[in-house]
């Protein structure tokens, strides 16, 4: 009779106990489960199937709603597990504590590996970078013409066109083995040491002309400029380094 006096005075004083019987936790319970377990899952398997597979971020960065379906993941897990994690944390309820570790974890691997669910490669191919950074990529001779790479705008194999692979035999014609890969440094902005300055003309179909006044010389540059400038430079400043 004593103790289970003893245990319903000290379950009718306790906060945890009282909050974990509340029908309202049962829906925090799941509504964390839920979360976790969806927004973890959006964010981990293209990574993972990304390794397994040998698949770059670029190929998910190309897939139509991959977009979307990143941002559902964090509202999942920022938005809605997290406060709920918190509250029920704030009550030392042993589901709460694990979840902020779990989300904890979670942030780390997004923000530390390159991953295309990572905000920053996300933001570049979705909105571009600074117009007024010194930009790198490293092109590649493939199937006779000049292409390159770049996860964080989710370019693969683009190619250079119009003009442009003229431009680039110029450019590199003192680099050995240049084919097989060499960097090709650009802004809008000029830098010490560049090579070749090229202005815009005109605008034709999704892309634009630029012409080298030095070297008499005219390409048209693909609408995948606009990954990396929100409108087209009026001049470009171009250097080709061995890798």
């Amino acid at each position: 009779m004593k103790y289970a006096t003893l245990r319903k005075n000290l379950t009718r004083n306790n906060p945890y106990y009282q909050f974990m019987q509340s029908p309202k936790t049962s829906l925090i319970r799941l509504t964390i489960i839920a979360a976790l377990l969806t927004g973890g899952i959006l964010l981990l398997v293209p990574y993972i199937i990304g390794i397994a597979a040998g698949l770059s971020p670029a190929f998910w960065l190309r897939l139509p709603g991959f977009f979307p379906l990143v941002i559902s993941a964090y509202i999942l897990l920022f938005v809605i597990a997290l406060p709920a994690a918190i509250i029920c944390s704030v009550r030392r309820a042993p589901l709460g504590i694990a979840a902020l570790g779990i989300i904890g974890m979670l942030l780390l691997f997004i923000f530390a590996v390159d991953s295309p669910v990572n905000p920053r490669i996300l933001y570049t191919a979705r909105f571009g970078v600074s117009e007024n950074s010194i930009l790198v990529i490293a092109p590649y001779r493939y199937e006779g013409t000049w292409v390159f790479d770049d996860p964080r705008t989710g370019l693969f194999r683009e190619p250079f066109v119009g003009g442009v692979p003229e431009m680039i035999d110029l450019l590199v014609k003192d680099i050995p083995d240049a084919g097989n890969g060499f960097r090709l440094t650009f802004s809008a902005a000029e830098f010490p040491g560049y090579a070749m300055k090229i202005v815009w003309r005109r605008k034709q179909g999704a892309g634009n002309w630029y012409y080298s006044p030095e070297h008499d010389m005219e390409g048209w540059i693909c609408p995948a400029m606009f990954k990396y400038f929100r409108t087209p430079p009026k001049e470009l400043y171009i250097k080709a380094d061995p890798k």
